[in-house]
């Protein structure tokens, strides 16, 4: 079929009639081949990254807000500005495709070093010493 839109119809319809077996036939293949399984998995998920770091250069995001850091993208992490607007994870949202939902929660965060985020939540205390 050359039409996409006719091989779509025709898919969902045979996946429909069909699901019970193709699942099985999934879960079959899968459990017998975990190694092409884990790479195929782990292809996906390091394309999803570059996808994201790409996204979150442009954004200016690759470094700390606060203090500048930005030797080694692997401490950033991601704070929400406003805790109650937090619908997900951005660190768990990396491991999925680039979304303009997704994308969305990352515009509610800044960018910080591990060092600063954790000032930010837990400032010095003087009764502490």
């Amino acid at each position: 079929m050359k039409d996409p839109q006719k091989k779509r119809a025709y898919d969902r319809a045979r996946y429909k009639a069909n699901s019970k077996k193709i699942i099985a036939s999934v879960g079959a293949y899968q459990k017998a081949n975990p190694e092409k399984v884990r790479k195929v998995k782990l292809k996906i998920l390091l394309k999803f990254r570059a996808a994201w770091l790409e996204i979150i250069k442009l954004r200016g995001m690759d470094k700390c807000a606060l203090c500048g850091y930005n030797r080694n993208f692997m401490v950033i992490e991601f704070h929400h500005k406003n805790p109650k607007e937090k619908e997900a994870n951005v660190s768990r949202l990396m491991e999925q495709r680039p979304t303009p939902k997704r994308l969305v929660e990352l515009d509610k965060c800044m960018a910080l070093c591990a060092n600063c985020h954790r000032e930010l939540h837990h400032p010095q205390r003087e009764d502490i010493e």
